[in-house]
């Protein structure tokens, strides 16, 4: 009953050393009383923990209730960090649930035939995900990382015209300006992180496609060349990265096709459009070599070929054209035998068949490009039979049906050509509904309405191909698609030779005159595009038969100037077809107009 303070201060008392006795009575009466109050005693060693209980023994209550509070903290924090890690780890099933459902579900059906309303609802929810999450992405890279990565794939299924996609163009371009601003901010924290650098190649590359889509040409064309700045660089760092060469080469083509591809919105600069062509060839075929079971490098090998097979017909080059087509449609169809399923093998092979028309054309084998498209057209029936909401494929059958269409205009055939020509119409008109900010929808309008007004020209529906002329010209100079000159001036020239064959030949001199200045200009800017020279010498050919018929309505001394100019006109085209027959240019197509041209002169001098 002893031990404890009373044990120390009797002992201290009893010390047989005085030194280490109490000094005095009253220190001996003061121990006592600390004692029985409550308070630490000399006489016993001044510890924390003798100091604590000595302490606690005071205060019991104040000490019991702080000890509840201190417990009832604890669990209270233990309790909201569990449920903090229990929420953290929910947060990332639901992000590893998504990002499955976004890339591996959706890479799973992408190029099956029919998805196309599966991956609308992919596209629908994912976007609904993304957009709450980026809301709370804060300054987390890992998250900011990865949705960027969502964002770039989500744009590319809602309107990326390289792909197969929905038709949203003004929402695929929202999305690839998410990715891109994300992954510039991410780069600029982490500047030589090699993965990032191609993540950002990938997303200057997408708003690209954005651009040149909605015929933002230049704009398109800068975005290229940042992403092949930055493409040449990983492909130097890791020459054995087979993934950064690929990827180089297909921004050698995208360069290729906004700077001189024939057929499409382009800058006209075809000598350096052939010269990244032939380089994403080369390479292409480097990279099939090292790994000949890579179909991936087989299908871009191939697609390389058919865009190269297109320029080398632009160029007049048109049996080297066909040869290179014929090659991409061999590589398709052998890596469709070997994955029937795959549409977008499918899609790649059908396309090809659209480019190679253009040399067997200029080659007048009318039946062949003519088979071809109708095979093309079955299969693309098929394909939106079986996936009706897929507007890549509803785009491709109406150029393949203005195709065809103009394919029967030249093998002198018309009216079936109309008739084409009006199901296009129809197809593009119906797609430009439902993407309104597309200005490829609208050009698909624009020209198809050219070809249709051509075919109806040539079937002898004057006042049908002047209506249809003038449409043309009033959406091509809407500001979506002001960047296509060459489209203004084929089109007046249909104008031109549609009011001189209703006998309005002062309106069509006068719309020949005013747009001549454009025409030589567009032949000028691309002095390789044997399109564009073609263009130039029909344009003075059919001028000068204008000026010619108008001279004879002139009295004797206007008739004079009239007919002079005529004569320039029809000078200035046979100096072209001459030019381009030295060159070993000329086309089987277009050989006549060289004898025609010298037959209008003949018929010019008898003229008084």
């Amino acid at each position: 009953m002893l031990r404890g303070d009373l044990d120390n201060i009797i002992l201290q008392a009893l010390r047989k050393e005085p030194e280490r006795r109490y000094s005095s009575v009253e220190q001996f009466s003061e121990d006592i009383r600390r004692h029985l109050v409550g308070l630490p005693v000399s006489a016993r060693k001044d510890t924390w923990n003798y100091q604590a209980s000595k302490f606690i023994q005071r205060n019991k209550i104040g000490v019991l209730a702080a000890c509840l509070v201190l417990v009832s903290l604890i669990g209270g924090l233990a309790m909201t960090l569990y449920q903090a890690n229990k929420a953290e780890q929910r947060f990332n099933d639901v992000r590893q649930l998504a990002n499955s459902f976004l890339f591996e579900f959706h890479d799973a059906i992408e190029n099956l035939p029919g998805s196309t309303a599966a991956r609308e609802l992919v596209v629908k929810r994912a976007l609904e995900y993304l957009d709450k999450l980026s809301a709370e992405a804060g300054n987390d890279a890992e998250l900011q990382n990865e949705l960027a990565t969502a964002y770039e794939k989500i744009g590319k299924i809602q309107g990326n015209s390289y792909y197969q996609n929905l038709g949203d163009t003004e929402g695929a371009l929202k999305s690839y300006k998410k990715s891109l601003g994300m992954r510039e901010k991410l780069i600029a924290d982490d500047p030589n992180n090699r993965k990032l650098q191609n993540d950002l190649a990938n997303s200057y590359q997408s708003v690209g496609d954005m651009l040149y889509t909605i015929g933002k040409l230049k704009d398109g064309l800068s975005h290229y060349e940042k992403t092949v700045s930055i493409r040449q660089n990983l492909a130097d760092a890791e020459p054995k990265n087979t993934k950064y060469k690929q990827n180089l080469d297909e921004t050698y083509t995208r360069i290729g096709d906004i700077k001189g591809l024939e057929g499409y919105p382009n800058l006209g600069d075809i000598l350096s459009s052939i010269e990244n062509y032939q380089k994403a060839v080369t390479l292409g075929e480097q990279l099939t070599n090292a790994e000949p079971a890579n179909t991936s490098f087989k299908a871009s090998l191939a697609t390389w070929r058919t865009n190269l097979g297109m320029l080398q017909s632009t160029t007049g080059n048109y049996l080297s054209g066909i040869e290179n087509g014929e090659k991409a449609i061999a590589a398709f169809e052998e890596l469709l035998a070997a994955d029937p399923n795959n549409s977008q093998y499918q899609t790649n092979l059908l396309s090809t068949y659209n480019f190679v028309r253009y040399p067997l054309v200029d080659e007048m084998r009318f039946d062949e490009a003519i088979t071809n498209m109708q095979k093309v057209i079955k299969s693309l029936e098929e394909m939106i039979s079986a996936d009706p909401k897929n507007a890549f494929a509803k785009r491709a059958i109406g150029v393949s049906y203005n195709a065809l269409g103009r394919t029967q205009v030249e093998a002198n055939d018309p009216n079936t050509a109309i008739e084409n020509h009006k199901k296009a119409l129809e197809i593009a008109e119906s797609l430009s509904k439902s993407d309104s900010e597309s200005g490829e929808h609208r050009r698909d309008i624009a020209l198809t309405l050219e070809f249709l007004a051509n075919a109806e020209l040539k079937a002898g529906n004057y006042d049908a191909a002047l209506s249809n002329y003038r449409r043309s010209l009033a959406i091509v100079h809407e500001k979506q698609i002001n960047d296509a000159p060459e489209d203004i001036t084929n089109i007046e020239m249909g104008i031109g030779k549609a009011l001189a064959a209703k006998g309005n030949l002062a309106e069509a001199l006068e719309t020949f005159r005013t747009e001549l200045p454009s025409a030589i200009e567009i032949a000028k800017k691309s002095p390789l595009n044997i399109k564009s020279q073609d263009r130039l010498a029909i344009y003075y050919y059919e001028g000068g038969k204008v000026l010619s018929k108008f001279a004879r309505t002139e009295n004797k001394e206007q008739r004079s100037n009239t007919l002079r100019e005529a004569r320039e006109w029809l000078e200035q085209s046979q100096k072209i077809w001459n030019t381009i027959k030295q060159n070993n240019k000329l086309s089987k197509l277009n050989a006549h107009f060289l004898f025609e041209v010298t037959a209008a002169m003949d018929q010019l001098k008898m003229v008084k």
